[in-house]
């Protein structure tokens, strides 16, 4: 963890640093987020941890009820909604993309492939997240479509929390490079069916692989991938 800077906004780093710890798995689905707890272990006072709790209750990644705040505690059928929202919004951002080729926007994903087989290679799994993170978000930002954009940012921290948990899957083979490649060799030559239909593929992979692994919708999602995971 890094030290607090104090000429940063305190309210800031608390929630960069829980933000992190919750994406990372050093929180765990379900644990009790205590303030003052957090407060002692960072060297704060509570009004910034408070405020951080606060904006990640609005980014879903944190849930209050009577017993307090936890870390979200997801189910298939969340992430079924999820992963539905995005084959509606996401094959459409890379269609529009593809109609309004940027030289240098079509360079950072080039880039960010040749990242990503890198991060591969070393197994480097948090950089793989981050980086599908910015992929997708470019491709979003070259579509130009503003409420596209905005509702795809209203959900990419809980987008992060399930593909990082799709990585537990045993013996899963993501070709994470291979469609990212397909994708951006469309949008490229301005092939707008052809993004369209790589990006659905390429979505629509990641529900399947989990569909896979329930057979009740109701079966808490990450303890059933932990307990792959474990075996």
């Amino acid at each position: 963890m890094a030290a607090i800077q104090r000429s940063e906004p305190l309210v800031k780093q608390v929630y960069r640093y829980l933000y992190h710890a919750i994406l990372s798995g050093e929180f765990h689905p379900n644990d009790k987020v205590v303030e003052t707890h957090i407060a002692e272990k960072l060297h704060v006072s509570r009004s910034p941890v408070r405020e951080a709790i606060r904006l990640l209750i609005q980014r879903e990644l944190l849930v209050e009820d009577v017993d307090g705040v936890r870390v979200f505690q997801p189910t298939y059928r969340d992430f079924a909604e999820l992963y539905e929202m995005r084959l509606a919004l996401e094959p459409t951002a890379a269609a529009r993309a593809a109609e309004k080729v940027d030289p240098r926007s079509i360079a950072v994903l080039h880039e960010n492939v040749v990242n990503t087989e890198q991060a591969l290679v070393a197994e480097d799994w948090d950089a793989i997240v981050v980086l599908n993170k910015e992929f997708h978000e470019q491709i979003w930002q070259m579509s130009g479509n503003r409420r596209i954009i905005r509702a795809m940012q209203e959900i990419t921290d809980l987008i992060q929390f399930y593909w990082r948990a799709v990585l537990f899957v045993p013996n899963l083979d993501i070709q994470i490079v291979s469609d990212h490649q397909e994708i951006v060799q469309c949008i490229e030559r301005g092939d707008s069916a052809g993004a369209h239909s790589a990006m659905k593929h390429h979505v629509a992979k990641d529900l399947r692989v989990i569909s896979a692994r329930f057979k009740d919708a109701d079966d808490t999602f990450l303890d059933t991938l932990a307990s792959d995971k474990k075996a």
